[in-house]
């Protein structure tokens, strides 16, 4: 709203106290002062003189209106202000007024200072989380493209200790007898050791019932305190057993400079956790190893793979031995392997091999089995023929091989015969592989 000319409400309350004080005691004082002076005091002097005064009393009227609507508003709001006294004492009454809203402004800021620092602690606690899901989520990611074991516990070591601002963090594992060795640690650390043995006294509670091992400022162990200080050269160190199905499969160990310096209850649940996943990997590993060991077929042409093909040969040529018959091998190599992927790339090779596959399958006969030795090689364990046998079967398969595939392909045949060439799998096939 715009402001009238020569209005008051421009004025602070004191420069209208001071109009006010001025239109109705200074101004009446200076006429009173003339008319002592010289004797004589015209008429229009005395209207104004009236008018000044009826201004002054006016603009004094309009300052307490204000401070009386002001002290009933406050009235009102009393229950937001707390507990004032009653009293007619309007000034008094403000007075008080004020005084509590100081304090509880005052309150309202310290309030606020403390939401403000949980609001951080909070914010902190949520990034650490954050911290570790993307931790877990990347680790086994690596693990789920079967990266090497110690690729992935390296990158353990190296989140953990940036997660929880740590000096040192290592990883060591049962090596299959007295001994943990180490399997990851940062680069940069100065761990003096590759083996710790399981005798020492202070893994005793941490092997025999699964405890964690703290050393720090509310916990002591001389032993523990030697290799921690002359071994690993930090001054406060946790060690956290890697279980699995009741059996201690290694440790996971982190260590901080600081004397005064002790592990919170967060930081230990993280590790708990990172701990927990570790032996999830190594399980999840050995369960990989035994599906591996179990898989008898080459994923890409369906053909049996080279660990059964040595197992089924020598099986094979015990058979043979004792009955006294001939037992023999086929293999079909392609010899322009490499520079068939360079021109005509992975996918056009893969799908040579799987047609090459089904003609080999298609053309066998009772008791024999098609596999594949390597990536460039496939073959034929074939029972109780001879060379000669052998090498008209194979030129046979060959030719039906060369007719139904277009592709330039320089396919070698070759085949070995128990006893002549090998008494086991691996002779015959390394002599059928070496032509």
């Amino acid at each position: 709203m715009k402001k009238l000319f020569l209005s008051l409400e421009a004025l602070s309350l004191r420069r209208r106290i001071f109009v006010a004080f001025s239109l109705i005691s200074l101004l009446p004082l200076l006429v009173i002062g003339f008319y002592l002076a010289y004797k004589n005091l015209p008429s229009y002097a005395c209207l104004i003189l009236g008018i000044n005064i009826l201004l002054g009393w006016w603009i004094v009227i309009q300052i307490l209106n204000s401070i009386t609507s002001i002290i009933k508003k406050t009235r009102k709001n009393l229950s937001l202000l707390g507990e004032v006294k009653p009293t007619e004492d309007e000034v008094k009454f403000l007075d008080e007024v004020f005084d509590k809203m100081t304090v509880k402004i005052k309150k309202s800021f310290q309030e606020l200072k403390e939401i403000s620092k949980t609001t951080e602690k909070l914010n902190e606690e949520i990034s650490k989380k954050i911290a570790l899901l993307s931790a877990i989520l990347q680790i086994n990611d690596l693990v789920s493209q079967d990266t090497d074991m110690k690729e992935v516990f390296r990158l353990i070591v190296r989140r953990i200790k940036s997660i929880l601002n740590l000096d040192l963090t290592f990883v060591l594992l049962d090596s299959e007898g007295k001994f943990f060795s180490l399997e990851a640690g940062e680069s940069n650390q100065n761990i003096n050791f590759e083996t710790l043995s399981k005798d020492k006294s202070f893994l005793k509670p941490l092997i025999e019932k699964g405890e964690v091992i703290l050393l720090d400022r509310n916990n002591s162990c001389r032993e523990l305190e030697n290799f921690s200080k002359d071994i690993l050269g930090v001054n406060n160190l946790v060690l956290l057993p890697i279980f699995l199905k009741r059996e201690i499969m290694g440790i996971l160990g982190a260590g901080v400079k600081g004397l005064e310096f002790s592990f919170s209850e967060e930081e230990l649940d993280t590790l708990k956790a990172f701990s927990k996943h570790i032996t999830f990997i190594i399980e999840h590993q050995r369960i990989s190893e035994r599906i591996k060991d179990l898989e008898i077929k080459d994923p890409l042409t369906g053909l049996y793979n080279a660990k059964f093909a040595k197992e089924r040969l020598d099986e094979e040529v015990k058979r043979a031995i004792v009955y006294q018959k001939p037992c023999g091998f086929i293999l079909i190599k392609i010899k322009n392997f490499k520079d068939y992927i360079n021109k005509t790339g992975v996918l056009a090779l893969e799908s040579v091999l799987k047609k090459i596959a089904d003609i080999m399958r298609d053309n066998l006969e009772v008791g024999q089995k098609a596999v594949r030795i390597s990536e460039d090689s496939l073959g034929i364990i074939v029972p109780e023929k001879s060379k000669a046998q052998l090498e008209k079967q194979g030129s046979e398969l060959l030719s039906k091989i060369k007719q139904e595939i277009s592709e330039r392909l320089d396919l070698v045949l070759s085949v070995a015969e128990n006893p002549i060439d090998g008494a086991s799998a691996e002779e015959l096939i390394n002599k059928a592989s070496s032509i």
